[in-house]
């Protein structure tokens, strides 16, 4: 028997994601743009990030570690970021 992965719409899953303070900035930005599709523009993931309590240089910082790690990926060169390997995503 093969183990099935459960993909709840809405509900961000990963094992990088839940080793984050849930009252961090980044859990929270993660998560909301996992709720809302998957894919932000970097303006988009600035103010979304500002929301949860982080300050832009710190959004900057985390979505570029995330580009790194490969758990974003960049759609074009207007900005757009996709999240990779969360559930729904």
């Amino acid at each position: 028997m093969t183990a099935a992965l459960l993909i709840v719409p809405g509900i961000a899953q990963a094992d990088w994601l839940s080793k984050q303070p849930k009252s961090s900035a980044l859990h929270g930005t993660v998560k909301t743009v996992a709720e809302s599709g998957c894919t932000v523009s970097a303006a988009q993931w600035d103010r979304i990030y500002a929301d949860h309590g982080g300050t832009e240089r710190a959004g900057d910082y985390d979505l570029l570690q995330l580009f790194t790690e490969g758990k974003v990926r960049s759609n074009d060169a207007g900005g757009h970021v996709t999240l990779v390997g969360l559930a729904g995503c």
